[in-house]
C-alpha cells in the first residue's frame, strides 16, 4: 500500500518544491491546487491522489509542520470512464453481418441478435430471453432482468439495431399472439 502511495506523494512534494514551499508552507489551498494538476496526468489514479494527501495532511499535522483542517476523506473522485478498445471495428461488424446473408435461413433475427451483443453488451442468455416488451421503442432502449446477476437494467439502443429488430418482427418473425 506504502508502495502505490510513493508516486503521488513524490509527485506533491515536487510540486510543492516547484511552488518554492516548504513542509511547513503547504497550505489547503496548495493541496487543491496540486489535487488538479494531478488530475491532468493522473486521470485513473485519482483516488490513490487523494489518499496520499490525506496521508501527507495528516503527517504533518501529527508533526506539527503546518495545521490542515481540511478532511480529504469527504472527497471521493468520481471513477473515470472506462475507455475500452472496441473488440471489432465496425468493417468487421459488417463483414460478420453480410456472412449471415448467405448462410442462414433467419438472416433478419440473426442480424437483430448481432447488434443487440455489439449495441447493448448483453449476454446471450439476455438476448435469448428478450421479450418485445422488453424494448421501449420511443425511448430507444430495453430493460430487462439480468439472468447473471438478478439485476435490472436499462439499455441504450442504436437506431441501427432498432430497425433491424423492426424488419425482423415485420418480415420474417412467424405469427404469434406470444409478446416474446
Amino acid at each position: 500500500y506504502q508502495r502505490k502511495l510513493s508516486n503521488p506523494i513524490r509527485h506533491l512534494f515536487c510540486f510543492m518544491e516547484e511552488r518554492g514551499k516548504s513542509a511547513g508552507q503547504i497550505t489547503e489551498r496548495d493541496l487543491l491546487d496540486f489535487i488538479f494538476e494531478a488530475a491532468k496526468t493522473n486521470r485513473n489514479n485519482m483516488g490513490l491522489v487523494m489518499r496520499a494527501v490525506k496521508f501527507v495532511t495528516e503527517y504533518l499535522d501529527s508533526q506539527q509542520f503546518t495545521k490542515i483542517e481540511t478532511d480529504w476523506g469527504v472527497f471521493r473522485p468520481a471513477t473515470s470512464l472506462l475507455h475500452l478498445i472496441a473488440p471489432y471495428t465496425q468493417e468487421e461488424i459488417n463483414h460478420m453481418l453480410d456472412a449471415v446473408d448467405s448462410h442462414s435461413k433467419t438472416p433478419l433475427r440473426e442480424k437483430a441478435m448481432i447488434l443487440l451483443a455489439f449495441n447493448s453488451g448483453l449476454r446471450g442468455v439476455d438476448i435469448r430471453n428478450l421479450k418485445l416488451t422488453d424494448i421501449c421503442w420511443k425511448k430507444q432502449e430495453l430493460h430487462i432482468v439480468q439472468s447473471k446477476t438478478g439485476q435490472p437494467i436499462a439499455a441504450p439502443l442504436h437506431g441501427k439495431t432498432l430497425n433491424t429488430i423492426a424488419d425482423y418482427i415485420l418480415q420474417e418473425r412467424p405469427e404469434c399472439t406470444s409478446d416474446c
